[in-house]
């Protein structure tokens, strides 16, 4: 309803230095949405406000969210029903000029491979998957990293990453844990470090130059790809571009 508010924001990732956006689809789906909802519309205006942004130059993620409701025996949604959800999502999606799906923030295991899936089977693009880790090296439903990464790897997923939950100081442990087990690229999004409220709005307690140090830290592991989640603004990532941009990835295998 909003387009050119969508397109003004990600512009200005672009500039600060991002390679990649995200549609703005984290929640298209028959849960979040409900089962009338214009998933077609929704999804197409998406992925067309983001490809006009990017160009050619730069890229673009389809951005697949979790469903809202969890899966048995943690709650009542069974894998089948998930699976048709996301291949709702993988049959709109597949014929789209985007350069790879990203299945983010999901705790679940289940739910993840459901989605993994449904757009393997039902789409030819890239799969990228990133789950929400605690600072015990789990998730909030008990998947450890280690049972994360050899459960994709072995589904053929093309990058492997985590996302959200903490911000760059306490996920340093969780991203080295990663590299432990990986023969895949590795990506990385943290929150600006955690909420809080002050005058009525939500704040971060880590600032644009404390991130981008943190980042750099983190990128020294050798992962591929570095970027933000919750409370991360442009200035976050133009600060991780020059504080990162001359440290080597590394190829694991």
């Amino acid at each position: 309803t909003h387009p050119q508010v969508i397109a003004d924001i990600q512009r200005q990732y672009i500039n600060a230095g991002s390679n990649v956006v995200y549609t703005n689809t984290f929640g298209a789906n028959c849960k979040k949405l409900g089962a009338g909802a214009d998933l077609v519309s929704i999804i197409t205006n998406g992925v067309k406000i983001s490809r006009q942004v990017a160009g050619q130059d730069n890229y673009v993620g389809y951005s697949c969210g979790p469903l809202g409701e969890l899966l048995q025996p943690f709650g009542d949604l069974s894998f089948d029903d998930a699976y048709n959800c996301f291949k709702q999502q993988a049959d709109i999606v597949k014929d789209f000029d985007v350069d790879v799906v990203v299945i983010e923030t999901i705790t679940d295991l289940k739910e993840l491979k459901a989605a993994v899936l449904a757009f393997k089977e039902n789409t030819n693009l890239p799969v990228w998957t990133s789950m929400s880790f605690e600072q015990n090296k789990r998730t909030y439903t008990g998947t450890s990293i280690a049972g994360y990464i050899l459960t994709m790897q072995g589904m053929g997923v093309d990058a492997i990453g985590i996302n959200c939950g903490l911000g760059p100081d306490l996920m340093f442990e969780n991203a080295q844990e990663m590299t432990k087990y990986a023969n895949v690229p590795l990506f990385v999004k943290p929150n600006a470090g955690m909420p809080y409220f002050k005058d009525g709005k939500t704040c971060y307690d880590i600032d644009s130059k404390q991130f981008a140090q943190y980042m750099a830290k983190i990128a020294s592991l050798g992962i591929s790809m570095m970027g933000g989640c919750c409370g991360t603004t442009p200035d976050y990532i133009k600060q991780t571009v020059s504080a990162t941009k001359d440290i080597p990835f590394k190829i694991f295998s």
